[in-house]
C-alpha cells in the first residue's frame, strides 16, 4: 500500500537524530520498558519515559475459514475487540441492504491491516497514544452469487492514556482507559459507529532478562454493540541487546446475538534491534479457539526518540 511506504519513510527520516532510551543503571542485555508487547501495547504496564516519543508503522496479514459443515462467518470483523458485528436487518456487513436470511454465505476472509501508532510520555509513569488503523480484506463466499468482495478502508482511531506505579525495583502494575472514536465504515464493516470505552488494570514483573505480565480491561459501547472482556498474559525474554523473544496470551469474551464468543490466541515475535532507535518486529498469530482468526503474520517498525522537545 502507498500509505504504508510513505509512513515508514517518515520513521526512518525520524530515526537520524534519535537514540533508543536505555534505563540508567540496567544492563543492554536486560530487559526494560522499551520492551513491549504487540497485540496489548496500549495495556501493558510499561510506559515509553518521560519526554519520550514512540513511532511505529505496523501491517498483518490475517485468514479466517470454514468449512461446509461450520456456522459461516457473516460478520466477523476486523474491529478490535469484538470479532463480530451484528448484521441485524441488513443495514450494514456482508449483506449490503439485502435482508440477513438471503444474504450470502462467508466462507473465507484474507485481510491485511496496516496500524499506524504513537506513545508519548508523561513524565515517568504516565504515556498517552493513538493508534489508527487501514484495512484491506477480500471475503469469499459460499455459491455463485457473490464469488468475493473486496474492501478497503480505515478503521475506528483509539486514543489511550495510561498509569503505572512502582510496588519494588521489579513490580509494577498500573491502570487506563481507551477510547475508541467512530471514524470507520459501519457499510464497510470496519466500524462500528459507536464510541467505545476500555478501561484496564495490569500488572509487570521484570528479572534480569525476563519479564511477564498481562493485563484485564472491560470494553463499553453504545448501541447494539456488546461489552466485551478482554485479558492477556505475556513473556519478554531478552536474549542478547540486540534481539528479545515475545510470547503473549491474548483473550476476548463477550455475549452478543444469540451466542457466546471465546477468542483465544498465541501471538509469538521477535524485537530485532537493528540501530539504537530502530527495532524490527517480525510477528505471527495462531488461534486457539473457533471464535479467533485462524493465523496471522506481521512486521513492524519503530523509532524511539529520546527528549523529543529538546531535539524540536
Amino acid at each position: 500500500m502507498k500509505f504504508l511506504s510513505r509512513y515508514v519513510i517518515v520513521l526512518c527520516l525520524l530515526a537520524v537524530p534519535a537514540w533508543a532510551a536505555e534505563e540508567e543503571g540496567i544492563p543492554p542485555d536486560h530487559v526494560t520498558e522499551q520492551d513491549r508487547v504487540w497485540a496489548n501495547f496500549n495495556r501493558e504496564t510499561a510506559v515509553v519515559g518521560s519526554g519520550n516519543l514512540r513511532l511505529a508503522v505496523r501491517g498483518t496479514l490475517i485468514n479466517k475459514s470454514v468449512t461446509d459443515d461450520e456456522p459461516d462467518l457473516t460478520g466477523f470483523s476486523f474491529i478490535d475487540l469484538l470479532q463480530a458485528i451484528d448484521i441485524g436487518n441488513g443495514e450494514a456487513g456482508t449483506c449490503g441492504d439485502r435482508q440477513r436470511d438471503t444474504c450470502a454465505k462467508v466462507k473465507s476472509i484474507d485481510g491485511v491491516r496496516v496500524d499506524v501508532r504513537g506513545a508519548y510520555g508523561l513524565g515517568s509513569t504516565a504515556e498517552i497514544g493513538f493508534n489508527m488503523p487501514f484495512f484491506s480484506e477480500s471475503l469469499k463466499f459460499a455459491g455463485d452469487e457473490i464469488p468475493t468482495m473486496n474492501t478497503e478502508d480505515v478503521g475506528d482511531l483509539v486514543f489511550y492514556g495510561k498509569f503505572r506505579k512502582m510496588l519494588s525495583s521489579s513490580t509494577s502494575v498500573g491502570g487506563g482507559l481507551e477510547v475508541m472514536v467512530p471514524t470507520g465504515s459501519e457499510r464497510k464493516r470496519l466500524g462500528t459507529g459507536e464510541t467505545a470505552f476500555n478501561p484496564f488494570v495490569n500488572i509487570r514483573y521484570t528479572n534480569g532478562r525476563i519479564a511477564v505480565g498481562g493485563h484485564v480491561g472491560f470494553n463499553m459501547s453504545g448501541g447494539n454493540i456488546p461489552d466485551v472482556l478482554n485479558y492477556s498474559t505475556f513473556l519478554i525474554a531478552r536474549g542478547s541487546e540486540a534481539v528479545a523473544f515475545r510470547l503473549e496470551f491474548n483473550g476476548r469474551f463477550y455475549r452478543g446475538f444469540g451466542t457466546d464468543f471465546n477468542d483465544l490466541s498465541l501471538w509469538p515475535g521477535l524485537d530485532l534491534r537493528i540501530a539504537r532507535a530502530v527495532t524490527v518486529r517480525p510477528q505471527a498469530h495462531v488461534g486457539i479457539t473457533h471464535d479467533a482468526w485462524d493465523y496471522g503474520i506481521g512486521l513492524a517498525i519503530v523509532v524511539d526518540v529520546v527528549d523529543v522537545l529538546d531535539i524540536l
